[in-house]
């Protein structure tokens, strides 16, 4: 009996009854046979799925960004909950219920958006700011309006029938 103690608890350990859904989350409700997910799109960022095995046997989430596995959550037992937090890349993501942990999963899409889609990245702003042009005065002769151009050191023109 003492040895069932433990092994109840890992089970118990992997997924909680736990009704309601943490705020903001993207619900997935597994069956036997299907995989519903809550939305279709979503921003790149931070992102907690909330994961329901409704099925009979036990059920993993998995989420995937191409062939690359972004997070998963293993060993769901019927009729409880468990809770996944990954960082979802912007593209295409597909979210996978693998009823009996076996196989690829049945999978569902979906789109990620570049998080403030139509804004600066920092880096690229840090950069931008960086940035400044020459004052007219300040700049080297070669870049002067109305400069002489000279050619590059050692150029010379290229005779007559040889290829560039």
């Amino acid at each position: 009996m003492a040895a069932v103690a433990p092994a109840l608890l890992a089970l118990v350990a992997c997924g909680s009854g736990s009704a309601s859904p943490p705020a903001g989350a993207i619900t997935v409700t597994a069956t036997d046979d299907r995989c519903d997910v809550s939305t279709a799109t979503t921003t790149a960022g931070s992102h907690t799925f909330s994961f329901k095995n409704t099925g009979r046997g036990l059920n993993e989430l998995y989420i995937y960004s191409g062939t690359t596995v972004v997070g998963e959550k293993e060993n769901i037992g019927p009729g409880l909950t468990g809770e996944l937090t990954v960082d979802l890349p912007a593209g295409p993501i597909e979210v996978a219920c693998k009823p009996g942990g076996v196989g690829d999963g049945i999978r569902s899409a979906l789109t990620v958006s570049p998080a403030g889609a139509g804004s600066v990245p920092p880096s690229a702003g840090d950069a931008v700011l960086e940035h400044r042009p020459w004052p007219s005065d300040a700049r080297p002769a070669h870049l002067r309006r109305g400069a002489a151009r000279a050619g590059p050191v050692g150029w010379r023109p290229v005779p007559a029938g040889v290829r560039r």
